[in-house]
């Protein structure tokens, strides 16, 4: 009884391992899926990577032009909070999406740049190889540079974060590159269109040098990118409000363990 027992025992561990490694195959085909319509001028896309030999995770990417849309940083210290999360920044804010921005200090202050409404909240960060880049938007365009190269009298809307991972299409060097780590960030590519994109699960993460390779693929083709805070700070959250959304589609979010000071959310053009 106690044979058949653990021969019993050894097809079902046989038979979850097929099914596991089944599962990692699978990951191969992550450029399989094309851009889903979620709403007008909003697009989505899902891509598995494979972080380890066991282990795997998605990356989400959406994708608008800005004709339906514009971006608007979203300050935990507007809602009389030092930090938030971003389903409840998104939520106070009525952004049909937001994501973590800024790196913040042991005190939750947000680090670099913060430009709200053309407003100056925090000074740039000209130290260190982190912080290289900001993400900044006017009424007519958005652009990601490095730090030393930012125009203040045009800027509606900044955050300032890093590294930077590609600039005109080239990848960038960056330290701990092979580290896995959950991530967020965004990217503009050749027609001017936003990319925003983050981890989708709260385990594995990504590497940057899997993430710079994909950014720079045919599928996303990012012509600048920047990296936002990711480990604990790395959140999304997906309303299932926004206007002629595709039926069935319901809200997502990934949360963080850490709460933040600053996030970038997607509004609806008034």
């Amino acid at each position: 009884m106690k044979y058949k027992n653990f021969l019993s025992l050894h097809y079902v561990l046989k038979f979850l391992i097929l099914l596991l490694m089944l599962s990692f195959l699978n990951l191969d085909s992550a450029f399989a899926k094309d851009w889903f319509p979620l709403a007008p001028d909003l697009e989505m896309k899902e891509i598995p990577v494979k972080s380890n030999p066991i282990f795997g995770s998605n990356l989400l990417f959406i994708r608008t032009s800005l004709k339906n849309y514009h971006v608007k940083v979203i300050r935990s210290k507007e809602y009389g909070e030092k930090s938030l999360d971003v389903k409840t920044l998104a939520l106070k804010s009525n952004a049909i999406i937001a994501i973590n921005a800024n790196f913040f200090d042991e005190y939750g202050k947000a680090l670099g740049l913060v430009i709200n409404r053309g407003k100056v909240f925090n000074k740039m960060h000209k130290g260190g190889n982190t912080l290289t880049g900001v993400f900044q938007a006017n009424r007519t365009e958005i652009k990601i540079s490095g730090r030393n190269n930012i125009d203040y009298s045009s800027i509606l809307e900044a955050v300032q974060a890093g590294p930077r991972l590609v600039a005109n299409h080239a990848i960038l060097e960056t330290k701990n590159s092979f580290q896995n780590s959950k991530r967020s960030g965004v990217c503009v590519d050749d027609q001017n269109r936003l990319i925003i994109f983050s981890t989708m699960d709260t385990f594995s993460g990504v590497s940057l040098s899997d993430l710079k390779n994909i950014l720079v693929s045919e599928e996303i083709n990012c012509k600048d990118a920047l990296n936002f805070d990711g480990g604990g700070s790395a959140q999304i959250y997906i309303s299932n409000k926004i206007p002629n959304i595709v039926s069935n589609v319901n809200a997502r979010y990934v949360p963080g363990n850490d709460k933040i000071p600053v996030a970038l959310g997607l509004f609806v053009q008034d």
